[in-house]
């Protein structure tokens, strides 16, 4: 039997890997660089967003509730500057366009934050 934290996070890695994939379709109409653009964003923040997931879902360890603030403001700081790496060697490397790469970043970011609405709920 599946425990509620695996289908949650199978329900998440779902959602994230959708918007990847709707996403990148939806820029490649535009041409190729703006679908590879935007797919290496997304990429960028789904690897950053593994991380977070990996904290929240994986670990069975419970701290008090400082400790998990503070891991959370952790894992966070650790998952922006994971971003920020990315964004400069992609920057150097491959110069995508930015305003779609942006958009690939932004939009799995806010599906983070509103990922938690949409989960079931057991009472």
């Amino acid at each position: 039997m599946q425990t509620i934290r695996s289908i949650n996070l199978k329900k998440f890695l779902t959602f994230q890997v959708l918007l990847v994939v709707v996403g990148s379709v939806i820029a490649l109409f535009f041409g190729l660089k703006p679908g590879l653009s935007y797919l290496l964003g997304a990429g960028v923040m789904i690897v950053a967003n593994m991380l977070m997931l990996w904290r929240f879902f994986i670990r069975k360890k419970v701290f008090s509730p400082m400790k998990e603030l503070m891991f959370l403001y952790l894992g966070e700081m650790l998952k922006l500057t994971l971003v920020v790496i990315g964004t400069i060697v992609i920057a150097i490397y491959i110069k995508p366009i930015f305003m779609v790469y942006f958009l690939g970043l932004i939009i799995l970011q806010v599906a983070m934050w509103l990922m938690p609405f949409f989960l079931n709920r057991v009472g």
